[in-house]
């Protein structure tokens, strides 16, 4: 499994924690961090869920207009 991570200087750590507390309407049960986490984490599953439902509307699309494209064979008229 790949892990991502985030380094935020000591100084800012309180500043980052209370502005997504803030931003995502933290309960007042659960602790900045563990919401940090969960609220980074949701971020990345819905970011990814809508890129690829993008990607397959595109590739849906793409393949219907392949399909729906009219061919008409041209003839020629006997003298």
């Amino acid at each position: 499994m790949a892990e991502i991570s985030v380094d935020i200087e000591d100084e800012d750590l309180d500043r980052v924690l209370d502005a997504l507390a803030s931003n995502y309407n933290k309960p007042d049960s659960v602790s900045k961090e563990d919401f940090a986490d969960s609220i980074i984490v949701k971020f990345l599953e819905e970011n990814v869920s809508a890129y690829e439902e993008r990607e397959a509307k595109k590739k849906a699309l793409r393949k219907a207009a392949r399909k729906s494209r009219v061919r008409i064979k041209k003839r020629r008229k006997k003298k």
